[in-house]
Order: structure tokens, then C-alpha cells, then sequence
């Protein structure tokens, strides 16, 4: 989610029924992408750290989703392997870098390669902080929520995109076997060709879709991997750069 500009962008263009699941585990981000959201005046169920069926069951009378357009569910929490408390190194100045403590020598790693403007890198990192947080698998989430608004259940989703910064081999593990036939596109980004390696060896097991990989040209060692059922036009443009 960070500031929620995906979810933005998919609230402007698409004008058909559209459910997203956004997920961003530091406070201060997660406030300000609902304040961002709401204020150009995209449909918004906040829900942070809770799954509460009240909430679900208010936003049900009140016919959310029998309307078209896109409504987006925002969770604080982060997507993991298993449900369980952790902690986040936040970075306040450079918030989309924010990463699980267990990944956090990472971002030295990343440090020393060049990721980032070696002028600014003491900015990027001042004032770092712990925050609690909770990991939460993603299959666990739409057992939940479909249990409660029976309207979107089995419905295919469109696409899983994961940008959560060295946690994307946990979170593609914490899809249940009963999800993963209904992913139609997926896009990661991959921080490491190591990590790379194991998505590609991970994914294909479940997901029986093209996948293809590039590298992000100024970021060393970085990639995004895509995958997707179907030639369709979605992902057709990105295969061809």
C-alpha cells in the first residue's frame, strides 16, 4: 500500500466492480495512504490490525459492493508465512524502504551496492525506529473476509502485486493451495538474484502461468518478476520492454 498510489490509479481507471486488499504494516504510512485514498475520493473500509466481522457486516447493509467501482479494504498488517507479531524497522524519510527487522541488513547490503544516492543515504535512514507488527498469512485474510461477504467469494483476483521489501518469498508461502489456482497475474518485486532464484523454483509449484523476470536498470541487483495465465494485454506491454 505505502501511500496507496496503486490503488489510486485503479480507482481512476477502472469503472467496473473491483475489490482491493491493501496492505501496509508502519502507522504513520498506513494513515496517510487512507487520508491520500479518501481524499480523492475513492471508496475506502479501513480496517487496521483488526479482522472484525462487524466491520465487514456494516459495510455489507450498507450494499458496498453491489455498486461498480472500486472499493479498497486497507489492513495494517504485513503479509507473511504464518500469523504472529514481528517487528518493522521504519525509516521515516524513506518510507517504501521500511522492512522487517529480520531483513534489515539488507538495506546495508543495498548501501554498499549503490542502491541509493550515497549524498543522501544518511537522510534515507535518520531517525529509524521499531514498531510492533502483525504478520498475517494471506489465505488466512480471504477465508476471513469471504466468510463474511459470501458476494465475492471464489471470484479470480486479477493480480497479486508485492512490493514488501524482502518478505515476498514468506508471503507467496502463506497462500493456501485453494487460492492459488484462481491468481491470474502476478508482479514482485525481488530484491537479490538469490531471492530471484528461489521465487522462480517457488512459484511455478502452484501458479500455472508464464512467469519472466527483468532487471531494474538503476537499482543493482534488483528485478521485477511477472507472471501471467493468459496472453492478455495486461502484462503484454511490460513483457515486450
Amino acid at each position: 500500500l505505502n501511500l496507496g498510489i496503486c490503488s489510486l490509479v485503479l480507482a481512476k481507471r477502472c469503472s467496473r466492480q473491483l475489490t482491493v486488499l491493501a496492505f501496509e504494516p508502519a502507522l504513520e504510512s498506513y494513515q496517510l495512504a487512507v487520508k491520500n485514498l479518501r481524499q480523492h475520493g475513492v471508496r475506502v473500509v479501513e480496517h487496521g490490525q483488526e479482522l472484525s466481522d462487524e466491520v465487514l457486516k456494516t459495510v455489507r447493509m450498507a450494499g458496498v459492493h453491489e455498486s461498480p467501482g472500486v472499493v479498497v479494504h486497507c489492513f495494517q498488517l504485513a503479509l507473511s508465512d504464518e500469523d504472529r507479531q514481528d517487528q518493522l524497522c521504519y525509516f521515516p524519510y524513506l518510507t517504501s524502504s521500511s522492512t522487517l527487522a529480520r531483513h534489515r541488513s539488507a538495506k546495508d547490503a543495498a548501501q554498499r551496492s549503490g542502491c541509493f544516492d550515497r549524498r543522501l543515504v544518511e537522510i534515507f535512514f535518520a531517525q529509524e525506529r521499531l514498531e510492533g507488527v502483525r504478520c498475517v498469512r494471506l489465505s488466512g485474510v480471504f477465508d476471513w473476509i469471504e466468510k463474511v461477504l459470501p458476494e465475492i467469494r471464489g471470484q479470480e483476483i486479477s493480480l497479486l502485486k508485492l512490493d514488501i521489501e524482502g518478505s515476498e518469498e514468506e508471503a507467496l508461502r502463506g497462500i493456501g493451495l485453494d487460492l492459488w489456482p484462481r491468481l491470474r497475474r502476478i508482479a514482485v518485486e525481488v530484491h537479490g538474484s538469490d531471492a530471484l532464484r528461489k521465487l522462480k523454483e517457488l512459484i511455478p509449484e502452484h501458479f500455472k502461468g508464464d512467469l519472466w523476470d527483468c532487471a531494474q536498470e538503476l537499482i543493482p541487483d534488483h528485478f521485477m518478476l511477472y507472471g501471467s495465465t493468459s496472453n492478455d494485454e495486461v502484462l503484454a506491454c511490460v513483457r515486450k520492454k
